[in-house]
């Protein structure tokens, strides 16, 4: 099916299979494998492995109903359009306020990226880095989304090639003996480390904000969203084989920063680290940018937002949803909060966006059954309530587990925010017109 809300705010079909496939990639493959995948050792040792297939078969059920409503209802801004097309027009807004509010992450991928960078050149302050890689990003964007989506494929190349680099490199170095040693913990650590294992696994589903944009989306985005994190899950699992079976430099050692220190020479390890650190965050930045314009478009299409957030400058950029994004990034950046705050409160956006994307796939099925049974990815009905279930189900503890780990300090800000977007539904619901050809 056709997108007319894309080509009516100026996004034409660009993106291939492989940029979109990249774009899902980047979304996965990012900084978290490096620090979670020491974490997962520590619980069950060799059964990282296992337990980073086990977390991918959890996420590929929670990612089925994206993918199922990326084939039949391939639009931009999905995140905010299935849901306000399908619940109602104020859900739709819930959905992209929370989408919205995500994007503070960029302020941690920024910072974690002025950590990396002042720790190879202590010169540059951590601080002026961070920023200076969220300006790059946002420049890269303002040139349009066929130039990122291409910086997209060659910064997920390098980092995955940087992973590989580090599985083919340890795999001498690995001792078989340890890796007899899968439940040292018992199958509590084993399943403890895939529940928090899905966290680097997930991200793949936020390539549906552009399948509006795709060339063929009834094929791509299936294909990008489980196959992306298909290819993640297996080359994690190649990762933790040797983060679990080479022995560690010293006691608490087990990072993958640390576990390449033990079996890469410098130069090698030099490259790795700014592949998976470096060029990571620049990655998952540039994705954010590219996917997180889409919903503030079609939100001001609808009267959410004012008009100039709904148009794109004669090259097709989203210029002022891109600018937008950007402060979003800044101020917390600016502000120093630490990277577990900003994560946490990402985090909630995402979940309860989520919850509302997810309910949305059984509604799509039964308002147009013939077309969501002539759609490349038709699941029967018991799957797809089973995996609707299932992302709900884990979305809803998430939430739990985030509220309850969220500092205090930020309490004030996150409950402004809600408040900020209850009051524009207030004030605008009356001027919303919801086009339902999307």
């Amino acid at each position: 099916m056709t997108d007319p809300g894309s080509a009516g705010r100026g996004l034409g079909r660009t993106l291939t299979l492989p940029m979109a496939f990249c774009v899902s990639l980047k979304q996965v493959i990012g900084g978290g494998v490096v620090v979670l995948t020491g974490t997962a050792v520590a619980l069950t040792g060799a059964g990282a492995a296992p337990a980073y297939g086990l977390a991918c078969v959890v996420v590929l059920l929670v990612s089925l109903p994206y993918a199922v409503l990326g084939a039949a209802r391939p639009v931009s801004g999905s995140l905010y359009r299935w849901p306000s097309r399908f619940i109602g027009p104020s859900a739709g807004f819930i959905a992209f306020w929370m989408v919205l509010s995500t994007h503070v992450g960029l302020a941690a991928y920024a910072a974690t990226f002025g950590d990396t960078l002042h720790a190879l050149l202590p010169a540059v302050p951590a601080r002026a880095g961070g920023v200076a890689s969220l300006a790059l990003v946002l420049g890269l964007n303002l040139l349009g989304t066929a130039v990122s989506a291409r910086a997209g494929i060659a910064i997920t190349a390098a980092v995955a090639l940087s992973l590989g680099a580090l599985a083919v490199a340890g795999a001498p170095h690995v001792v078989p003996g340890r890796l007899g040693h899968m439940l040292p913990h018992g199958w509590h650590g084993l399943l403890s480390a895939a529940a928090l294992l899905t966290f680097p696994i997930s991200g793949a589903t936020l390539v549906s904000e552009l399948s509006g944009e795709m060339r063929r989306p009834g094929r791509d985005v299936p294909v990008a969203i489980l196959g992306a994190t298909a290819c993640a899950a297996l080359l994690y699992v190649l990762v933790a084989l040797v983060a679990a079976g080479v022995p560690p430099a010293g006691p608490g050692e087990r990072s993958l920063i640390a576990v390449a220190a033990t079996v890469m020479r410098p130069v090698p390890l030099a490259l790795f680290e700014l592949g998976a650190g470096i060029v990571s965050m620049l990655g998952i930045m540039n994705a954010h940018m590219l996917w997180g314009s889409r919903s503030i478009l079609m939100a001001a299409a609808d009267g959410w937002l004012p008009q100039a957030f709904g148009r794109t400058s004669r090259r097709g950029v989203p210029v002022w949803p891109l600018l937008l994004l950007g402060s979003i990034g800044a101020v917390p950046l600016l502000a120093g909060l630490d990277v577990g705050s900003i994560i946490r409160v990402s985090g909630l956006g995402a979940s309860i966006s989520a919850i509302l994307s997810v309910a949305s796939a059984p509604l799509n099925a039964r308002a147009d059954p013939a077309a969501y049974r002539a759609s490349p990815l038709p699941l029967p009905i018991g799957l797809r309530l089973l995996a609707a279930g299932l992302a709900i189900a884990s979305q809803g503890l998430t939430i739990v587990l985030l509220l309850r780990d969220l500092p205090v300090r930020l309490l004030l800000p996150w409950g402004l925010w809600l408040a900020a977007g209850a009051a524009i539904i207030a004030a605008r619901w009356r001027l919303v017109r919801v086009d339902d050809g999307g």
